[in-house]
């Protein structure tokens, strides 16, 4: 789940395309193909990508999201839990992302941690909040004994 990025409102001599200011839609852009190439396992270019997306927007919530992505796809879980939890930083309220930290964190083996985001995220979420369907397959993960090929993979 993709919380939504915060901007400034454009000024009145910014150029505009389709009703939004053109840098914004760059910065789109940049995320939209960054996210592409990550989930079809093109790292490199994904990671090239993000190098763009923090020269244009170093705090924004796609940046987070993506760096802290390619950490956890490079098994560099720490890296991954800092990066998620300054997207929990701006968004407090979005259980999906305390999902993604708890999934770091998970993946760190600190699992009376992680279960309290998750009970957190439950806690802040409104009940059709498409992010808590991501909470409720961690905890039923961790329930089964299933978590660990969630996050590691393997048979």
């Amino acid at each position: 789940m993709v919380a939504p990025i915060n901007r400034p409102a454009a000024s009145s001599g910014d150029a505009v395309l389709d009703g939004a200011p053109l840098a914004e839609r760059g910065v789109d852009l940049l995320r939209d193909l960054a996210m592409f190439m990550l989930q079809f396992g093109q790292l490199d270019q994904a990671d090239e990508l993000l190098g763009g997306l923090i020269a244009v927007e170093p705090d924004g919530y796609a940046t987070h999201m993506l760096t802290g992505m390619l950490a956890f796809g490079d098994k560099r879980y720490r890296d991954a839990e800092v990066a998620y939890r300054r997207m929990l930083e701006k968004y407090p309220d979005d259980p999906g992302t305390h999902a993604y930290v708890a999934e770091a964190i998970f993946a760190q083996r600190r699992p009376r941690e992680a279960l309290g985001l998750l009970e957190q995220a439950e806690q802040v979420g409104a009940p059709d909040d498409p992010g808590l369907d991501y909470v409720r397959a961690l905890r039923e993960d961790y329930e089964k004994g299933t978590l660990q090929k969630r996050i590691f993979g393997g048979g």
